[in-house]
């Protein structure tokens, strides 16, 4: 029953698709923020991603976040083919979960893991960035912008004013009622 106008108009609409399929980074190419499997603080991200081994198990990171501590007592790996490496375990400071260990001393085969973190997949979730689709704020109503920034700085700095007023005014107050509470 219903029908097209414009041959153009069909042509367009897969058009605007592709635009913005092209300007949505594939889901691969998203970072990934990687976090514990117990608390699900977050560990680090797949931007300071060195490589993954399938023989252990586990990622190499250069670096990772504040909810990671290393027990700094080293210990003498024992796993196979790692003869010879001095690690230190990585705890989740959240919740004590072993993540897996950083790589101190290597012999040189292993040398690539040296100082890099060892989080074991095990130990570990992970999110793609921007992979959630619900909104709580429509994307064309933001929440803060500068405009009402500035406005709700303004209206702060009013209300700091009024209470150093008021406070000003209480220790009067206070003043004069210990000066006649003294004379009695």
């Amino acid at each position: 029953m219903w029908s097209s106008v414009s041959g153009d108009a069909s042509a367009a609409c897969p058009e605007r698709k592709r635009r913005e399929e092209a300007a949505e980074p594939a889901e691969e190419d998203r970072p990934l923020v990687f976090l514990c499997s117990s608390c699900r603080r977050p560990l680090g991200d797949s931007l300071s991603w060195v490589a993954s081994q399938e023989d252990t198990n586990c990622i190499l990171l250069r670096c990772v976040t504040c909810n990671v501590s290393v027990n700094e007592e080293q210990i003498l790996s024992k796993r196979k083919n790692e003869n010879g490496c001095i690690l230190e375990t990585l705890y989740c400071t959240g919740c004590s979960l072993n993540l897996g260990y950083l790589y101190r001393c290597t012999p040189k085969d292993l040398d690539y893991k040296r100082d890099l973190f060892c989080l074991s997949v095990e130990a570990i979730e992970s999110y793609v960035l921007g992979s959630s689709e619900r909104q709580i704020v429509s994307e064309d109503k933001e929440l803060f912008n500068l405009e009402s920034r500035v406005e709700i700085e303004k209206s702060l700095k009013q209300m700091e004013d009024v209470l150093k007023a008021l406070q000003t005014k209480l220790w009067e107050v206070e003043s004069k009622l210990s000066f006649t509470s003294c004379k009695s």
